[in-house]
């Protein structure tokens, strides 16, 4: 089971992606590491 819902990542990719905020910041908003926030937002700009 994932830990995250697609929709959740959309969020927060699309946040990090169109908001032009720090991939830390983005982390910190929604209290996780910036790791996965990097691979949702590379994954969201290939399968856009």
């Amino acid at each position: 089971m994932a830990k995250f819902s697609l929709k959740f990542k959309q969020e927060v990719a699309e946040k990090y992606l169109e908001d032009e905020l720090s991939l830390k910041s983005v982390a910190r908003m929604y209290d996780i590491s910036p790791c996965p926030v990097r691979k949702w937002a590379y994954a969201y700009r290939v399968h856009e």
